[in-house]
């Protein structure tokens, strides 16, 4: 503003510019994000970012949502002792791998979800997910690790219940094929008596229509 000599403004000079074209862009990636996070959802594919500094992950709102946790931020020590005991040791490898140099690398794992991990509670409170990571390093320093993780139970419920089926279906024919082999036994025992019978038969005196009987005797049990 130009001021008069009492201090009042008497003119102003003002620059105005058009944003519309920024908005337009703001809001499409806006858009795009809400996007990318719902087919995440439907996907159930959260990301992550590890600090290895801080020792703590920051969760997208999927992975929190796949964890089931309000939390955004998380200690990683926390989280690793939510990972089923048998699966650590591959997980603590795949994390010495990463932090080591730039790498790759994708796991299999079951993690409780909530902090009662006791066998009454197994079935409600784990999960089976699919974790990969890629780490980043700078100038031989590593900054950081980012990656997915994606709710992979139904999978592996299904799986588990093909696995059932196809033992179900095994054991079923095996039992099958037992019981054929015994009746098969059973009845060729007492067959082979009427047979021999039969036998006995042909080197006495018949007549034409007796010599028949005993020839259908001898082909139906031998067939």
């Amino acid at each position: 503003p130009f001021l008069d000599d009492s201090g009042i403004p008497f003119q102003f000079i003002a620059i105005r510019f058009d944003i519309t074209e920024r908005k337009m862009f703001e809001e499409r990636l806006r858009k795009s994000e809400q996007d990318l996070i719902e087919a995440q959802k439907i996907a159930k594919v959260g990301s992550f970012e590890v600090d290895m500094k801080n020792r703590v992950i920051m969760l997208s709102s999927v992975a929190m949502m796949i964890l089931e946790t309000t939390d955004g931020i998380i200690l990683l020590d926390d989280y690793i002792s939510r990972i089923y005991k048998r699966d650590i040791i591959n997980f603590r490898r795949v994390v010495n791998v990463v932090t080591k140099e730039p790498k790759e690398m994708e796991l299999e794992y079951r993690i409780f979800v909530k902090n009662d991990n006791s066998l009454n509670n197994y079935q409600n409170n784990i999960k089976y997910v699919l974790c990969k990571v890629k780490s980043i390093f700078e100038k031989g320093v590593l900054l950081k690790i980012i990656g997915t993780i994606q709710d992979i139970t139904d999978r592996k419920n299904f799986e588990r219940e093909l696995i059932r089926a196809k033992d179900i279906a095994e054991n079923a024919a095996r039992s099958k094929a037992e019981f054929l082999a015994m009746m098969s036994h059973e009845i060729r025992t007492p067959l082979n008596g009427v047979l021999g019978m039969a036998d006995l038969l042909t080197n006495t005196k018949l007549n034409v229509e007796q010599e028949e009987y005993v020839e259908t005797i001898k082909q139906a049990g031998s067939s």
